[in-house]
């Protein structure tokens, strides 16, 4: 008679556990979480102190829009930084995957986690951006009255003005259209609140000295009365006299009069984008 033999358990240890909260990270999940989220894919390989930099500079990202005050220089050399933040990001969490075979899962390692601390960046990405958002605008071109210091079809960005902030003699300066508000039009400073303005044959004096116009274009070489004369007129404590460069063809300050404060919304500061190339860049201060 044959007994088949049969393995025999020792109950006295317990099973060995499969389930020991060890993973391996993945690398390309690791780069996907810090590619679109600098930092996140550092919190997926238990990076935490690196996955706390990276996440504040991913937010403070929006901030770069102060770069846009000093010109499109400023703005190439924030998008490098960006670009850099990110490239750097991706590259860190997918290497740092690879030299992590085993990781000992941790609470946050939880998709729904990721998921969570992406949505609440994206939502407070806009409300960091609105802080330098406040203080600039960009405005189109559609005209040739400011000729030829601005083109038709040059876009610009403009400093939002500050309360009780007035632009200086020269300036440029965006307002609103007398008589037509939600309309904005680009005017130079020529006078100030109390200077005294005139203009003669298409000369304009301020408290009696002739002004030095070297942007100032006088295509018609006719002298109209209703367009080349003005004043004298001294100007109100909020008042500012404003001319386009494009002397002949401008609406402006000789034909609406002098320009309250309270009209005057931003200043220009350099072109962004035009029709010619050779134009973008171009400083207006």
């Amino acid at each position: 008679m044959y007994i088949a033999a049969m393995p025999i358990r020792d109950h006295s240890e317990p099973a060995a556990r499969h389930d020991d909260g060890v993973r391996p990270r993945k690398p390309w999940i690791a780069g996907a979480l810090s590619f679109v989220c600098p930092g996140l894919g550092q919190l997926y390989n238990g990076q935490t102190a690196k996955a706390g930099v990276l996440l504040a500079l991913c937010l403070s990202e929006a901030l770069l829009l102060f770069a846009a005050h000093k010109g499109l220089a400023a703005v190439a050399a924030a998008c490098v930084a960006v670009a850099a933040i990110h490239t750097y990001a991706t590259a860190d969490a997918a290497l740092a995957a690879v030299r992590r075979p085993g990781y000992a899962l941790r609470p946050f390692n939880r998709g729904y986690v990721y998921l969570l601390i992406f949505l609440a960046f994206m939502a407070l990405k806009p409300v960091v951006a609105a802080v330098p958002a406040r203080q600039m605008e960009v405005f189109g071109i559609h005209g040739s009255s400011m000729l030829p210091t601005l083109h038709r079809g040059d876009r610009i960005v403009a400093r939002v003005l500050e309360d009780g902030e007035g632009p200086p003699r020269g300036a440029l300066v965006v307002l609103d259209m007398p008589g037509r508000a939600k309309t904005k039009i680009i005017k130079r400073v020529v006078a100030v609140p109390g200077d005294t303005v005139r203009i003669r044959d298409k000369i304009v004096y301020v408290d009696g000295r002739a002004l030095s116009e070297p942007y100032a274009a006088h295509l018609d070489e006719d002298v109209l009365p209703m367009r080349d004369d003005f004043g004298p007129r001294k100007l109100a404590e909020s008042e500012y006299f404003l001319l386009g460069d494009n002397r002949d063809v401008s609406v402006d300050s000789r034909f609406f009069g002098p320009v309250p404060r309270s009209d005057l919304r931003a200043v220009p500061l350099y072109v962004y984008w035009a029709d010619k190339p050779e134009r973008i860049g171009a400083d207006l201060r």
